[in-house]
């Protein structure tokens, strides 16, 4: 599931678990753009893939997918950091260039003008609340680790993640909805006071946006090689992908449980419910309570003996238990 889907789908089983007062903590694990399926060639395997309809959408394009993510998952951006390489040789005598940036998080106060402008649109409590969540996230304090002498992307990350947290928890009570212009402004303003020097962003967070932004551009609605291939690529692609080694996908999703202290009750849509599987099958993961799949391959993949790590006995009858 891509990023438009995917934040409408969690805001919906959010509210329903508030609705239904069921306790406990919503998150979401939005693998798809980070360890799916891509044309890392630009198409080029495809013929005609950039004259008829394929092609890569606008940085701009690309941002508003990226905060239509950050809205319904502020930490985001760490989750995909933590798997950059790790930085060089520190030199003698210097900290760490991760020990830097969480000491300069820890200590950050914002200055007078910018608490203005949050408190002019309601955001300077909620602000105060999403930077302390942030210092003491474990998704922050794992991307840290991978910080480079002068690490532009994680500053600029931060920021996003403060203001899109900031955003979350005013809507989540009601409170008018700031508008791009002013996100931007308020996201510019706290960058600058991070040292991250303007509001770019680093190739390794944009990559992975490029596929989401894609379906949200609009398309000439013609049954052409490109366009169609943008369309069908993602879902078949990540399967493919996932059966023939799904090792980064398991790896991204494990992360992602380990980020949850408790009990943790599963929800796996389509392919996500087969790498749930496969994943619990593989090794054990005691936090894990339970596990609901929705529109999931996983039992086909089973009884055709295609699922990854559980191989079906011959003969056997298989017995599925579906709910609805």
């Amino acid at each position: 599931m891509r990023a438009k889907g995917y934040a409408t789908t969690l805001r919906i089983i959010a509210n329903k678990v508030a609705e239904h007062q069921v306790g406990g903590e919503v998150r979401g694990c939005f693998w798809g753009e980070a360890v799916g399926a891509q044309l890392r060639g630009g198409g080029g395997s495809i013929p005609g893939y950039a004259d008829s309809g394929g092609d890569d959408p606008s940085e701009a394009d690309q941002l508003i997918a990226l905060w239509s993510v950050l809205y319904v998952d502020p930490w985001y951006e760490f989750r995909l950091l933590r798997h950059r390489p790790p930085p060089g040789t520190v030199f003698l005598g210097q900290d760490p260039p991760s020990v830097v940036l969480r000491e300069t998080v820890r200590h950050y106060r914002p200055s007078p003008d910018l608490q203005d402008a949050l408190s002019a649109v309601g955001l300077l409590e909620h602000f105060a609340v999403a930077l302390e969540a942030l210092r003491e996230s474990r998704e922050f304090d794992q991307a840290a680790a991978t910080a480079a002498a002068d690490p532009l992307d994680h500053r600029r990350a931060v920021a996003r993640a403060l203001i899109a947290y900031a955003a979350v928890l005013a809507a989540g009570l009601g409170d008018p909805v700031i508008d791009g212009s002013v996100r931007d402004a308020l996201t510019g303003r706290l960058t600058d006071e991070l040292h991250g020097h303007g509001m770019s962003v680093g190739d390794f967070l944009l990559a992975p946006m490029k596929g989401v932004a894609k379906h949200l551009v609009t398309r000439r609605l013609t049954r052409q090689r490109g366009a169609i291939t943008d369309s069908a690529a993602p879902f078949a692609g990540d399967v493919l992908r996932f059966l023939a080694n799904g090792d980064e996908a398991r790896a991204f999703l494990r992360r992602s449980i380990n980020d949850i202290e408790g009990d943790v009750h599963l929800i796996g849509h389509s392919l996500g419910g087969v790498m749930c599987v496969d994943l619990l099958r593989r090794e054990p993961v005691p936090e894990v309570k339970s596990l609901i799949t929705v529109g999931s391959q996983a039992p086909l993949l089973y009884e055709i003996g295609a699922l990854p790590g559980l191989e079906p006995p011959a003969g056997c009858r298989c017995i599925f238990r579906r709910l609805g």
